[in-house]
């Protein structure tokens, strides 16, 4: 590969993952590369170290190194830094790319979901959030991070499923397969020996039980069908507010993304498009809009 050529990398980092892609000037993918947790409100360090991380690896993968980066321009899409100050932590970082841009994970989410076009997303993943940019204004709505926000996420429905089966261990509420099943796999007889292995879950943590709630919820679980219910109301709902914007497409993406879309009600269905492209493609996109050179 010729050494002087720009490079391009595009980054998606979340509370769980970052993932990067790493193109040239004509758009061609050459490498990707998938770290740790990127959301600088969490743990800066740990954020800017799984940038890192990740880049390099797409950089191996096309062959390339860390010398590699200084000819490399990035666009950074991560969660938490709609909040001012860890905004500023990434800013002031004294990083190795010879351009960064920085903006936040739902934006090149949104990017990638329409081509760059305008359009409005929903993510519910590990986290929830909505974001629309129409005739270039943006809107978030959501995005608070959890225990705060994340309604309708896996972090949220796991988290209820514990609160569920701490409640009927304490026989505050009818016990059924979900809540029986959660208190097998902690081997808990009483609602503190859940207490004491939950205490400091993560939002990760709690979202491993979603797809257990999916699970039950298609089996009629009574209290499965709560939770499910509540989590559908809020994404409905949010799509609404997403849709008062006027995008001209609506995309819900995420890893429980797909199954929740599938419980919507029928009117609901109609508002939502396919997404087009991942977040980090949205990333690398602007990157090459941003810092392309005319030579180039």
């Amino acid at each position: 590969m010729d050494k002087g050529k720009q490079l391009f990398i595009g980054i998606d980092g979340g509370g769980t993952k970052c993932q990067a892609r790493l193109e040239n000037a004509q758009g061609e993918l050459l490498g990707e590369g998938l770290s740790g947790s990127a959301n600088p409100a969490r743990d800066s360090q740990v954020a800017k170290q799984s940038i890192l991380t990740s880049s390099l690896l797409a950089l191996q993968q096309a062959g390339l190194g860390e010398d590699d980066f200084s000819r490399s321009s990035v666009v950074l899409g991560l969660a938490g830094v709609n909040i001012p100050k860890y905004r500023l932590l990434i800013e002031e970082w004294q990083h190795p790319f010879a351009n960064m841009y920085l903006t936040t994970d739902l934006h090149i989410a949104c990017l990638g979901a329409h081509g760059g076009n305008d359009g409005g997303i929903i993510i519910s993943g590990t986290g929830s959030s909505a974001f629309s940019v129409v005739r270039g204004k943006h809107t978030i709505v959501g995005g608070h991070g959890f225990p705060l926000g994340d309604k309708g996420s896996g972090a949220w429905l796991g988290w209820q499923a514990l609160v569920y089966t701490l409640e009927s261990l304490d026989k505050m509420r009818i016990p059924s397969g979900l809540t029986e099943h959660i208190a097998q796999h902690f081997n808990a007889h009483s609602a503190t020996d859940i207490v004491g292995h939950a205490l400091k879950f993560a939002p990760a943590e709690y979202a491993q039980f979603a797809p257990l709630v999916l699970k039950f919820y298609e089996q009629a679980d009574a209290n499965a069908v709560l939770i499910v219910g509540e989590a559908v109301g809020y994404l409905e709902h949010l799509i609404q507010r997403v849709n008062h914007t006027q995008p001209p497409r609506i995309a819900m993406i995420g890893t429980i993304a797909k199954r929740l879309c599938g419980y919507f009600n029928a009117q609901t269905q109609t508002l939502l498009s396919t997404p087009l492209c991942s977040p980090e493609t949205g990333a690398v996109q602007l990157a090459r809009t941003l810092f392309k050179k005319k030579s180039s």
